[in-house]
């Protein structure tokens, strides 16, 4: 004769499959909070003595068209240029010296954006768009480098 079968109880079934649904669902919800919470988040650093700086950045179309998209990139301020370089998931056509052209008018949302322009030696050049926390030590050394006319 066989004994009652402890292992397989099904009445509890139903509201394990229930709880574990929930959390899941919480758990998914939680996610897509903090997603939602850090989407207009801007990684800023500034070094110590203000050379080397993390922002984010775009290529600009000099003939119309859609800017590319903002992506992290490191720069560095070297003998009154820009080098910036991309972030490990950026695209390779930023890398390269640049020289601030000008600030534009009014900030978004706290920042402020500049427009950057190649220094290529072989013609062509690259149009950036680079923003910056408007309240950041890096203001006054890109405002600093913009050329007067």
């Amino acid at each position: 004769m066989l004994g009652p079968d402890k292992g397989n109880n099904t009445s509890a079934e139903p509201g394990k499959h229930m709880l574990n649904l929930l959390t899941s669902a919480l758990f998914v919800l939680a996610l897509a909070g903090i997603m939602w919470v850090l989407r207009d988040h801007d990684p800023q650093w500034v070094s110590a003595d203000g050379r080397r700086f993390i922002v984010k950045a775009r290529v600009l179309h000099r003939h119309g068209g859609s800017p590319g998209r903002w992506q992290t990139v490191h720069g560095r301020l070297e003998a009154g240029a820009v080098l910036l370089r991309p972030s490990f998931t950026g695209t390779r056509s930023i890398l390269g010296a640049y020289s601030v052209q000008s600030q534009l008018d009014g900030s978004i949302a706290g920042r402020q954006l500049f427009t950057l322009e190649s220094l290529s030696v072989n013609g062509a050049t690259e149009l950036l768009a680079v923003r910056i926390k408007a309240d950041s030590s890096l203001m006054k050394e890109f405002t600093a480098l913009i050329p007067s006319h």
